[in-house]
């Protein structure tokens, strides 16, 4: 996360790319049951944050931290995933 005019309103976006070349093992990061089955899955923010951990970090004079009610997931065969949303300062 970076200091942008945007993240006032909560609306700077935010990705992270990633590889897992095992299916089952990216099921279970994310408690799934199984692998993945779908391309593109939502996930509300709150359970993603108890998965992965505290999506916050600290810049300047304020914390930056997840602002959209969701975490878009996106899976490829290939094992390349994507995780993305949008951040600001807390409301």
């Amino acid at each position: 996360m970076t200091w942008k005019p945007s993240r006032k309103a909560g609306t700077a976006k935010w990705l992270y790319d990633g590889v897992c070349t095992d299916p089952a093992v990216f099921g279970a990061l994310l408690r799934l049951d199984g692998p993945p089955t779908l391309k593109m899955h939502k996930m509300e923010t709150s359970k993603f944050e108890e998965l992965i951990g505290d999506l916050s970090s600290s810049a300047r004079y304020s914390t930056l931290c997840v602002t959209s009610s969701h975490v878009n997931i996106r899976w490829t065969d290939a094992g390349e995933f994507k995780f993305s949303g949008s951040y600001g300062t807390p409301r």
